[in-house]
């Protein structure tokens, strides 16, 4: 039979394990679900669980008598009683007894717990500890036991838990990851800051090389599927004109154009339509690269047009009063007030031939766009520059000592995202403010780009006839007022109104 000790009154108790007390002396736990219970020396360290809908009386046996049980050799019997049940528990002393306040009886509600022990006097009962079970409020340096690692359970998680778990997981600011790593794979062509698996860099990998993943050459008609056909291609169409001696007018399309078609205003008219590539009258701009067409017709009164086809994928355009569809330009006679000269385009002179490179690299959820460009100021970290103090590519110029370490830092500084704003796209119009240069006692002018006639042109977007703003104003349809309108406009280039003419000239 196995013994077991423990302190009682000052002195040392030993009971065997077959012994009435030996369960209670381990802390057991007892259920009771009926509606009455007893207390008594069998109790002592026990918890008692009361779970029952209905009220539970409970007898709490006088001290005396417990005292003098002849197998207990207990003093100052405690235990626990809980109530995990609906019904309220009610424990009432007996005889003379009383709780330490005087009472002779306490409740215990649902889900609370009372540890009672008895008085040294022998008279009665007192309350050592309570709490709630449910949404209990604890106080002071509350203890529970550790949970092993990786437990998910409702079990509560102790410091020590909390802290195990964190060690295990990756830092979110530059972690050091081992092992096979994994991560969700991207959707092919995502351009964001999402993490490449292996999957997809393989899949990225074989979609733009000219060979399958498994080193066969591509079929021709794989080839062929995957090329980007006529239809696909986004582009727009713009139209220039001048009558009579030839002028140097900017192609819409600049570096994105294709090769313009030509017509004459009258194909039985005298005279032939003069059109040359980058030709000459000597007002080619020396601020930046242009597409011109030198364009017009051997006969005085006769018009030569010119309609180029180009790739489109800066729109919309803002130059401060609302969305343009269609940009259009005239050159005027001021003493007959004839149009001399035409310029129609969604797209204005400056937008595709200045410096300003204003494609988009990539576009985020919202359709927003953005281009890769240099750091700036990490240009002029590398320059050694900082504060008000800086260094650009045009201070640079005429320098060879500054070009020579501005073009050493340039390549060394890292490319950072940014916006296509309508500042950036309007950069270069004072570069290029208006696609022909006037002559004497000549003046451009800008169409009002928000009048319901320019939108309407615009849809009816058929430019292979005659039915556009080229054709309109040089056989007189539309009438153009003298008087500008005060709109947000290029430099040096009113804006003005126009209408239907009721009368063709």
């Amino acid at each position: 039979m196995a013994l077991t000790t423990r302190a009682g009154s000052g002195a040392l108790i030993t009971q065997a394990e077959g012994d009435a007390n030996w369960n209670t002396l381990n802390g057991v736990v007892e259920s009771v679900t009926g509606t009455t219970h007893t207390i008594d020396h069998t109790d002592e360290n026990k918890t008692i669980e009361y779970n029952n809908a209905s009220p539970i009386a409970v007898t709490l046996t006088a001290v005396a008598t417990i005292n003098s049980s002849n197998d207990s050799q207990i003093s100052n019997l405690s235990t626990t009683l809980k109530n995990i049940g609906a019904g309220l528990v009610t424990a009432t002393c007996s005889g003379a007894d009383t709780m330490e306040d005087g009472t002779t009886s306490f409740t215990i509600p649902q889900y609370q717990w009372f540890t009672i022990q008895t008085n040294s006097a022998g008279n009665g009962w007192i309350v050592l500890s309570f709490s709630n079970l449910n949404n209990p409020a604890f106080t002071g340096v509350p203890t529970a036991p550790t949970a092993a690692a990786d437990t998910n359970t409702t079990q509560i998680a102790t410091t020590a838990f909390v802290t195990t778990e964190d060690n295990l997981k990756a830092d979110i600011a530059s972690p050091t990851l081992t092992g096979v790593p994994a991560a969700p794979t991207a959707a092919p062509a995502t351009n964001t800051t999402q993490i490449s698996t292996t999957a997809f860099v393989e899949a990225a990998v074989n979609a733009h090389n000219h060979i399958g993943g498994d080193g066969a050459a591509i079929a021709q008609g794989a080839m062929a599927a995957a090329a980007i056909g006529q239809a696909e291609l986004k582009t727009s169409t713009g139209i220039v004109s001048k009558q009579g001696i030839a002028l140097n007018i900017a192609l819409p399309g600049g570096e994105y154009g294709f090769y313009p078609r030509t017509r004459s205003g009258n194909a039985f008219a005298s005279g032939e339509v003069l059109a040359q590539i980058a030709g000459g009258d000597g007002t080619i701009p020396s601020t930046s690269f242009i597409c011109n067409i030198f364009l017009g017709n051997e006969a005085a009164a006769q018009t030569g047009f010119a309609q180029q086809r180009y790739l489109t994928a800066s729109p919309p355009y803002d130059l401060g009063d609302g969305e343009i569809p269609l940009f259009v330009f005239a050159l005027i006679d001021n003493t007959t007030g004839d149009v001399v000269a035409t310029y129609s385009a969604p797209e204005a002179p400056w937008h595709y031939n200045g410096p300003t490179d204003i494609r988009a690299d990539f576009y985020d959820s919202q359709g927003i766009g953005f281009k890769r460009v240099k750091d700036e100021k990490e240009v002029n970290k590398l320059l050694g520059l900082s504060g008000n103090v800086g260094l650009t590519k045009s201070g640079a110029k005429g320098d060879i000592g500054l070009t020579r370490a501005y073009a050493e830092a340039y390549q060394g500084a890292p490319l950072v995202p940014v916006e296509i704003t309508q500042g950036i796209k309007q950069a270069d119009m004072p570069l290029i403010a208006r696609p022909m240069e006037p002559g004497v006692g000549q003046s451009v002018v800008m169409l009002n780009p928000l009048s319901p006639i320019t939108l309407q042109l615009y849809e009816a977007g058929d430019f292979d006839g005659d039915f556009n703003f080229s054709s309109l104003l040089h056989s007189g349809n539309l009438s153009l007022s003298n008087i500008p309108m005060g709109l947000s406009g290029p430099p040096g280039v009113d804006v003005v109104d126009f209408s239907w003419r009721n009368t063709p000239r």
